[in-house]
C-alpha cells in the first residue's frame, strides 16, 4: 500500500480516498481500492468520534469495504462494511440529508448477507432498512424509485423463502410503482423492467397465469429498446 505520511489531515485524506476509490471503479485495480481504506482508516484515527465528520468517515469507509467484498469475495469484508455502516447510521441524525443513503448501503449488504449464509433475519432487517430509507425520501425523488425497486427485490427474495403470495405481491407493487413512476429516458428504468420482469415470471409460476408471463416478456422488450443485456 501507499505511504500516506504525506497527508497531515483528515479532509486531504478523505479527499484521496475518494479519489482512489473512483480510480478503482474506473480501472478495477484491487491496490487502488486498498489504498483508499487505507486513506480512510488514518483520517478516522485523526477525526474524535463526536466530530460530525467521523459518521462521514465511516459511512466511506463500510462503502469501500463493501465494493472490495464485492470484488474478492471475502465475506468477512462484507461484515466489516455492515458494522461501519451501522455505526455511522448510530451516529447520525435523523433529519441528515445522507442518512436516506446510508440506509440504503446497509440494507443491500444486509441482503448480500443473507445471499451468503442465508439467515432469514438479515433479510428481514434489510427490508426493514430500506422501508426506513423510503420513509424519508419524498416521492417524487429519483432517490425514492431506486428505493421502491430495491424492495421490491427483496420483498420477492422473502417470498422464495416464504411462499406466501403475499410477499410476491407486496414486492411486485413495489417494483411496479418504481417502473412507473421513472422517467422513459432515465438510466435506471431497464433496470427497474428487468427486475419487475422477474417478479412477473415467479408470479407466473405461481399461479400459472399466461397474462403475467406476457407482461413480463413486454417489460423485458422495453428494457431491450435501451439495453442489450436484461434477460428474463
Amino acid at each position: 500500500m501507499s505511504n500516506t505520511n504525506s497527508f497531515n489531515d483528515p479532509y486531504t485524506l478523505n479527499d484521496a480516498a475518494l479519489a482512489a476509490a473512483r480510480k478503482f471503479l474506473n480501472d478495477g485495480h484491487l491496490e487502488d481500492l486498498n489504498r483508499a481504506l487505507e486513506y480512510c482508516q488514518q483520517a478516522l484515527r485523526l477525526v474524535p468520534s463526536s466530530d460530525s465528520n467521523y459518521p462521514v468517515l465511516l459511512n466511506n469507509w463500510g462503502y469501500f469495504m463493501y465494493l472490495r467484498y464485492h470484488h474478492i469475495g471475502d465475506v468477512s469484508n462484507l461484515k466489516a462494511a455492515i458494522d461501519a455502516t451501522q455505526q455511522a447510521l448510530n451516529a447520525t441524525s435523523p433529519t441528515t440529508p445522507e442518512r436516506p443513503a446510508r440506509l440504503r448501503n446497509l440494507s443491500l449488504a444486509l441482503f448480500d448477507l443473507y445471499q451468503c449464509m442465508g439467515e432469514m433475519s438479515d433479510l428481514i432487517t434489510a427490508i426493514n432498512t430500506i422501508q426506513q430509507a423510503l420513509s424519508a425520501t419524498s416521492p417524487s425523488s429519483p432517490e425514492h424509485l431506486e428505493y421502491l425497486s430495491i424492495l421490491g427485490s427483496e420483498h420477492l427474495r422473502f417470498y422464495e423463502h416464504t411462499g406466501r403470495q403475499g410477499d410476491l405481491e407486496s414486492g411486485l407493487a413495489a417494483l411496479q410503482q418504481s417502473v412507473d413512476a421513472t422517467p422513459l429516458t432515465s438510466s435506471n428504468r431497464p433496470v427497474y423492467l428487468n427486475s419487475l420482469a422477474g417478479g412477473l415470471r415467479l408470479r407466473y409460476h405461481h399461479t400459472n397465469a399466461l397474462v403475467d408471463l406476457q407482461k413480463g416478456i413486454n417489460a423485458i422488450q422495453q428494457a431491450l429498446k435501451r439495453h442489450s443485456f436484461y434477460f428474463l
